[in-house]
């Protein structure tokens, strides 16, 4: 069973030391706005693995042209981070800050 990271242990982890000094992180989370504030309050962080409870993506084929939630972070992020899916279920971003 996966634990989905939720607003108020998001916000435990950004505030915390740990959250300040990570560069690489995979996690869990409940909802997509999270990841969006995860990169823009942990500075540091470079390379970012994730899970999403609201992802809604089955298909197992890794390069799916109807990937919704990857489609709707590459919108939302600049053009210098790199989205993609990497295996089931996860999500990969990579950022050049």
């Amino acid at each position: 069973m996966n634990h989905y990271l939720n607003v108020t242990q998001y916000s435990l982890l950004t505030d915390s030391l740990l959250g300040r000094q990570c560069e690489v992180l995979l996690i869990h989370v409940e909802n997509r706005t999270i990841i969006l504030d995860l990169i823009h309050k942990m500075y540091n962080l470079r390379a970012l693995n994730f899970a999403c409870q609201d992802d809604n993506w089955t298909d197992n084929v890794s390069s799916h042209p109807n990937d919704e939630l990857v489609e709707w972070l590459r919108n939302s992020l600049p053009e210098t981070y790199s989205v993609s899916r990497h295996r089931s279920r996860l999500v990969r971003i990579w950022t050049n800050r």
